[in-house]
């Protein structure tokens, strides 16, 4: 009965240790998980900084570049506008000459 005892206890024990190394184990690769799963959220965050910069300076370039299609549309109708007005000189400089004929 002793000896069964023993036996027993040995087996308890080597249950015990085995079941330790178990949960140390899985404490390693929690705090694994957790770091690796911290890894990826900086990662996920720095990502989409970057992207949110790169959209602000995409926004900033279209509007700089909708500012200068502005001025140059300004700049052409002005220019169309000289135009008219030298084309209506022009014409009545003809009308002049041809009534001066």
């Amino acid at each position: 009965l002793a000896k069964e005892r023993r036996e027993f206890q040995d087996e308890h024990e080597e249950y015990k240790k085995l079941l330790r190394e178990s949960n140390a184990k899985l404490e390693q690769m929690e705090g694994r998980m957790q770091s690796t799963v911290k890894r990826f959220e900086n990662e996920l965050g720095q990502s989409q900084q970057r992207e949110e910069r790169a959209l602000r300076k995409a926004d900033d370039r279209v509007a700089q570049t909708m500012a200068v299609l502005d001025e140059r549309n300004d700049e052409i109708s002005h220019l169309k506008e000289m135009i008219r007005v030298m084309e209506s000189k022009v014409n009545e400089h003809e009308e002049g000459v041809e009534e001066a004929e």
